[in-house]
């Protein structure tokens, strides 16, 4: 039978590739790389099954430090950094295949790596393991715990057993993950806890509530490996890996046992139901619902305000150790950025909350006066440590506050502000005090030149290289400093027109009254425009100074310490300002009159007389 396909000659013989050959249940199997779908034998997990268990429960036989750094890009994403301080002595007991050693790490959550980089004392022999070498670690941990904890005899195994937790850890095949989905929600739904034995299936290994918690949580997480040349581990004893990786706050993502999450949740409704009659549900389920959507506003609103640069960043990192194993972390922020302040907002042993003393030397105390760990930063840099346990799980939750460098943003803008709010204060004065003056033909000239002065400032604070994330948090303060700029260009050219037909209108000698009343409102139109421009340089001044006596407020421990009440004192400030700039514009400059504007310009009296009454009475 004739074939329809073109055939086409590379010019050169193909090399003969290995066969591969095939597993039980028809599965192909490469033998020659260490990739593909290649599930442990019975003789490898029986080698090493206790080996791999024994290896990870007590890391601190091979791993000596680990840190993980925090470098913020963007608003969304953020740069993680791991380094491992590891003894390649010890690991030569390990499996190894094709001259390769699959070393786990970390545990890491099911999600993408973005941008990944991994460096090692051999450089590019250093390289990721592969979803399949990750499940293949994972099963050997799977049957190391029930031969340790179960006593589950590893010689009753089969390679059928093998086969089905491997699948089930390398989250491919869909329909093993949606039985076992099923078979959880029946098991949680009767409350099983089934001895293990030997010869059992992995129904009834799920069926027991303590390996149903393990395996759970391996599957919703990952053995985050790296392959290493085996024949270099003899050469080298001690060296460093570092991973690194690009990470999304924003990241979401569906985990397969989202189902049988939804499935636990509707039981334990249906159960406050079955105690409650129809009407109490109801009211319960709108408190909860009340509840949540407030809980979710508040923190939408606070995230928009901590993204758009209104409120100063704040950084929270959660460090876990291990019992014989302490956890280092560090944050570095953009070389326009300083720390502000760094403290420990909760401590917990096993999951119990201890109180915390932080000394001034940086080191952190619990209640019983162990040291639980440390905490120091200097310029742009936050360096966190956490103790081992000794024997317990220690968790610890780090809160850093920081803003941009005074001199990056802050005090330029203040001081173009403040400039903006001198000319506009002057020419607001010389077109309400001298209306009726006629003002010299180069007057308008003058007016222009001077009240340019704070645009052209302002344009040099806007435009300047800087890293993306202290771009974001400048941006409302960017925005505010832009329109006080816009807004002062427009006044400019209008009090600028309106200087120059009054100062040439009275040569003529009999103008119309038509011509009069465009002049009016046309001089009105000028005094509001002035009256706008000095309003939005006050806002901006006061906003840009109270973002300088925040900043240093940071810098000083009796501030820190009562940050709540210098806080309402500086909005109480803001207040009267304005209330203050109000009555002068309104009263003083505009001749408001009327009982409405009565209160307004006698609130200066009142404020003045009170204060002396208690200052007398003090």
């Amino acid at each position: 039978m004739a074939s329809n396909h073109k055939q086409f000659s590379l010019g050169f013989p193909l090399p003969r590739l290995p066969r591969p050959r095939l597993r039980p249940h028809g599965i192909m199997v490469n033998t020659c790389l260490f990739q593909g779908y290649i599930p442990p034998t019975l003789e490898e997990v029986k080698k090493y099954a206790d080996l791999y268990y024994a290896h990870w429960e007590d890391r601190s036989t091979w791993l000596i430090r680990r840190v993980k750094q925090f470098e913020p890009i963007s608003p969304v994403a953020n740069k993680i950094k791991m380094s491992y301080d590891v003894m390649f002595s010890e690991l030569r007991k390990l499996e190894h295949r094709d001259g390769v050693l699959t070393l786990p790490l970390d545990w890491m959550h099911n999600k993408p790596f973005v941008s990944i980089d991994i460096s090692g004392p051999w450089e590019s022999a250093v390289c990721l393991a592969s979803r399949s070498e990750s499940a293949r670690i994972a099963t050997y941990y799977v049957f190391g715990w029930l031969n340790r904890f179960a006593g589950f005899l590893l010689d009753e195994l089969t390679e059928e057993q093998i086969a089905t937790i491997y699948r089930l850890l390398r989250g491919r095949d869909t329909s093993d993950h949606r039985r076992l989905s099923d078979w959880l929600y029946v098991v949680e739904k009767y409350n099983l806890n089934w001895p293990i034995g030997n010869g059992n299936t992995w129904y009834a290994w799920i069926a027991n509530r303590e390996f149903r918690l393990f395996f759970v949580r391996l599957c919703e997480t990952f053995a985050m490996s790296v392959t290493l040349p085996y024949r270099q581990l003899k050469i080298c004893a001690r060296g460093l890996i570092k991973v690194s990786w690009n990470d999304s706050f924003m990241y979401q993502h569906e985990d397969y046992f989202g189902e049988y999450k939804r499935q636990f949740r509707q039981r334990v409704s249906n159960r406050i139901k079955a105690s409650l009659t129809p009407v109490q549900f109801l009211l319960v389920r709108a408190i909860v619902t009340l509840s949540r959507g407030i809980v979710l506003l508040t923190t939408w609103f606070r995230s928009q305000m901590r993204r758009y640069g209104v409120v100063p960043p704040n950084f929270v990192i959660s460090l876990v150790s291990e019992s014989k194993l302490g956890f280092y972390g560090q944050l570095i922020l953009p070389e326009a950025m300083r720390i502000d302040n760094v403290r420990c907002d909760t401590l917990k042993f096993d999951g119990k909350a201890q109180r915390i003393t932080v000394r001034p030397n940086g080191y952190m105390h619990n209640g019983d006066g162990m040291k639980a760990g440390d905490l120091h930063y200097v310029g742009n840099k936050a360096r966190l440590y956490i103790t081992r346990g000794e024997g317990a799980s220690l968790s610890a939750d780090f809160r850093i506050q920081a803003h941009v460098k005074r001199g990056q943003f802050v005090l330029p803008a203040l001081f173009a502000s403040l400039a903006g709010l001198a000319v506009s204060a002057a020419l607001l004065l010389m077109l309400i005090k001298f209306e009726r003056f006629a003002f010299p033909q180069d007057i308008s000239s003058m007016v222009a030149v001077v009240a340019i002065l704070p645009s052209v400032m302002a344009g040099y604070v806007l435009f300047d290289r800087e890293h993306e994330y202290v771009s974001v948090v400048l941006g409302s303060r960017r925005v505010l400093l832009v329109v006080s700029m816009i807004i002062t260009l427009t006044a400019v050219f209008t009090v600028n027109l309106a200087l120059v037909i009054r100062s040439g209108i009275f040569d003529k000698n009999e103008p119309t009254a038509q011509t009069l009343a465009y002049i009016d409102r046309l001089s009105d139109t000028a005094e509001v425009a002035a009256f706008v421009t000095f309003a939005t340089h006050l806002v901006a001044f006061l906003v840009f100074a109270l973002d300088f006596l925040v900043t240093e407020n940071w810098r000083h421990t009796f501030s820190r310490k009562f940050h709540l009440a210098l806080a309402w004192l500086y909005a109480v400030l803001l207040v009267c300002c304005f209330l203050c700039a109000y009555c002068w514009m309104g009263v003083s400059l505009f001749h408001w009159h009327g009982a409405k504007t009565k209160f307004f310009a006698e609130l200066p009296g009142i404020l003045y007389h009170q204060a002396r009454i208690v200052w007398q009475s003090v």
